[in-house]
């Protein structure tokens, strides 16, 4: 993964040179980000365990469109998480390269905890300020409104429950950092909102800061939980991903 991220950025900071030569409207770096993220579901089933701490790194590129108005583009990296509680209980966690099979009831009240690896591509638009001066420095102030497309590529989970393994059951247990990729929906989407501000620090380099929140949008969970003790329904629970954070980065 870090060898395709790698080559990616290279990839792009040469393509980068290439159209800063033919034009001043396109600049673009690098980040790392850090911050914390949690569920939040309208199921009243499914309760929140606390924030989980995430980091990504990224490249991003802002295309001028007109005077304090630009197109940014950015894609990135991201470990993101999450700790919720299923009150009842739930079923049909599938496990991959595990001593069992699958999961087949999720233990109630289970504190249950995601590793996701997502990439991510926020497209959107950011107004910024003029060029002012603090400090003998030069510094620009931006606002940004974005749509963030997310891909998961691997997930992984602590969790309790009685499993399966070639239709025996096995008594039940604490599983910790089991893959389970496929109980994680693929595609996600969020939207964003961020602002901060870029320093000049020499000729067109500039340093970036720049505080987000994000809001998930679409469902991020596979699995189902049960309607009550007596567990006489199983429901499909729709869980969602918000992000609070901050990216630090030079811009060229």
């Amino acid at each position: 993964m870090m060898k395709k991220l790698i080559f990616a950025i290279i990839i792009y900071f040469v393509s980068l040179n290439l159209f800063s030569q033919n034009s001043n409207k396109i600049s673009g770096g690098l980040y790392i980000g850090t911050g914390f993220s949690w569920s939040a579901s309208d199921f009243k089933q499914i309760e929140r365990e606390g924030t989980k701490f995430n980091y990504g790194i990224g490249l991003t590129m802002d295309a001028n469109i007109i005077n304090n108005f630009a197109f940014s583009l950015s894609f990135g990296y991201y470990q993101l998480g999450t700790k919720f509680l299923y009150k009842h209980g739930g079923e049909e966690l599938i496990f991959e390269n595990s001593e069992i099979d699958k999961l087949k009831f999720i233990s109630a009240n289970s504190k249950i905890m995601y590793n996701m690896h997502n990439l991510e591509l926020p497209i959107g638009f950011k107004g910024k300020t003029d060029e002012i001066n603090l400090a003998n420095l030069p510094f620009t102030f931006f606002l940004k409104a974005s749509i963030v497309p997310m891909f998961n590529l691997k997930s992984f989970g602590n969790v309790k429950g009685i499993g399966l393994r070639d239709t025996v059951e096995i008594s039940e247990k604490d599983y910790k950092k089991e893959l389970i990729t496929e109980n994680i929906c693929r595609f996600q989407l969020a939207w964003q909102l961020s602002g901060g501000m870029e320093m000049g620090i020499s000729g067109s380099t500039r340093l970036l800061v720049e505080i987000f929140y994000t809001g998930g949008i679409v469902d991020i969970d596979k699995t189902k939980v049960y309607k009550n003790n007596n567990k006489d329904e199983a429901l499909d629970m729709k869980v969602r991903m918000n992000n609070l954070g901050l990216k630090v980065g030079i811009l060229f």
